[in-house]
């Protein structure tokens, strides 16, 4: 039994049907050319979608959708890291803050990461390690003033009812209305 061509031979009885996930590829021909960024998308909503809410899909979506605006559609293996940079200009361009840069970018990886390790494809991410000022455009929240916070306390108390008591009860923990 230690001979390798014995091992699993059992398996290959006549009528016997192997296994295949949804990854609709045989990834032991080489096929990373023949991925594309649609059939990557749709590999990771199945697998990884499934018990996720729909604003997941939806964010996964919206990402390859800015991908394929900004750099057109292509094969994983054909995006570069000069498209990756184009991506990160093209979000920019249309006014997207630095933080939504980053969670558009972080779904954008993902996709690529998971179908790069699902069909074992021998590809750089070229989205990994890509730098975007996560700060640019975002405007710092001001606390409100407590003399501001104290006014709405005492009007919520004049007009006693329970939507005013729970509007002043809120106020007092810090929490946004």
């Amino acid at each position: 039994m230690t001979d390798p061509d014995l091992i699993g031979r059992s398996l290959l009885k006549l009528g016997y049907k192997t296994y295949s996930r949804n990854t609709q590829l045989d990834v032991s021909i080489g096929s990373e050319q023949h991925i594309t960024l649609s059939e990557a998308l749709e590999t990771y909503l199945t697998q990884k979608g499934a018990s996720k809410p729909k604003t997941f899909k939806a964010a996964a979506q919206r990402a390859c959708s800015y991908l394929v605006d900004a750099c057109g559609a292509k094969t994983l293996a054909a995006y570069t890291r000069a498209d990756a940079l184009s991506y990160r200009d093209y979000l920019i361009s249309k006014g997207l803050v630095g933080s939504s840069v980053s969670r558009v970018i972080s779904s954008i990886r993902a996709v690529f990461s998971f179908a790069i390790s699902e069909y074992a494809l021998d590809l750089k991410n070229p989205f990994v390690g890509m730098y975007f000022d996560k700060s640019a455009g975002v405007s710092k929240r001001l606390p409100i003033p407590i003399d501001d916070i104290l006014k709405v306390q005492h009007l919520c108390r004049t007009l006693d009812d329970d939507l005013r008591w729970l509007v002043a009860l809120i106020s007092d923990t810090g929490m946004r209305l």
